[in-house]
């Protein structure tokens, strides 16, 4: 059974991953770290436990573990940075780490410019210094996340879970996981919530009400937005009558297929085709993994490195951060 439950493969650091994407959608998911994210170039949606938020380039994102997020972009997708923590980065230098929780209100860096260039310039120097091949890169990177992260502590507010909300969380997550997974089963064909809900012995209305409040849609509008992305891959990368890509992404039939393309796309899916406008970026070497419903593609190391040489801080003015951030301890 696929799993929703984005399993990490950290990397150089233990308990750390760091990576640059240039995203168009990726589905909802989510995994075991704490994950901030910043808007290098583009404007994207980031979709958090069922609530829009709108991000412009140069935006800070934080998520909680195990929260629930999908994310949209333009057609030429938008590139993003990412920093994903496990809790067990912390477990000697800060074991409250485990049970941390990041309020509602701070999923979205403090409206204060001056903090949100604080912690994007630290991610952004963090992860030049992590892909570097320096024999003290991992020195510095090392440093770097633990300022990062005490200027997160400081910057947005937080609490610490009781044992009791730590197992009410869990239990949400794997409801949340079954449910994409049976979408992911099912889209293509006929499906509808009161099966799920038969399987899962749940009421059909408390179903209704879970997945709007963590999807911020209906499950009928979350099934079709599946099946748009479905067919709009399959137009750009497969030889099949229009017909065919209707019924192979679980539309039953064209007209329905041709509504969700006018009100997504503003063109009939004939026209998105003839068109061809995605992909219109010009990253050298940048090649899109596309699947059923995700469009994003990860930089090598070294497309990494060439990149954030145009966000890169200044010497001095990391100083200043490091000062800034020590002197408020």
């Amino acid at each position: 059974m696929k799993n929703n439950f984005e399993l990490i493969e950290f990397g150089s650091l233990s308990h750390v991953n760091i990576f640059l994407n240039r995203i168009q959608y990726r589905t909802p998911h989510f995994h075991p770290a704490f994950e901030v994210g910043v808007v290098l170039e583009g404007e994207t949606d980031f979709i958090i436990s069922g609530e829009l938020h709108k991000l412009h380039q140069y935006d800070v994102v934080l998520l909680n573990h195990n929260q629930l997020h999908e994310i949209k972009s333009r057609e030429d997708g938008a590139l993003l940075l990412f920093v994903q923590l496990s809790n067990y980065l912390f477990r000697e230098v800060y074991p409250a780490a485990q049970s941390l929780y990041f309020e509602e209100s701070a999923k979205i860096a403090p409206s204060d410019p001056a903090v949100t260039e604080m912690i994007r310039n630290l991610a952004v120097e963090l992860t030049f210094q992590y892909f570097r091949t320096d024999e003290n890169r991992l020195l510095l990177a090392s440093s770097l996340l633990f300022i990062l992260f005490s200027k997160i502590l400081q910057s947005f507010d937080h609490r610490y879970l009781s044992t009791a909300e730590q197992q009410s969380a869990q239990t949400q997550v794997a409801r949340i996981n079954k449910l994409v997974n049976f979408v992911d089963a099912n889209y293509t064909q006929k499906i509808n919530l009161s099966d799920f809900a038969a399987q899962e012995d749940l009421s059909l209305s408390y179903l209704s009400r879970f997945v709007k409040e963590n999807f911020g849609q209906s499950f009928q509008d979350y099934v079709t937005l599946r099946r748009f992305y479905h067919a709009r891959n399959l137009m750009q990368y497969e030889n099949k009558s229009m017909i065919d890509i209707c019924y192979e992404s679980g539309f039953s039939d064209p007209r329905y297929l041709t509504k969700v393309f006018v009100q997504r796309l503003g063109v009939t899916p004939e026209e998105y085709r003839s068109q061809r406008v995605a992909f219109t970026h010009t990253d050298e070497g940048l090649d899109f993994k596309s699947y059923p419903n995700t469009i994003e593609s990860k930089f090598a190391d070294e497309q990494a490195l060439a990149l954030l040489q145009r966000f890169r801080p200044s010497g001095t003015y990391l100083g200043n951060i490091v000062a800034s951030v020590l002197g408020n301890h």
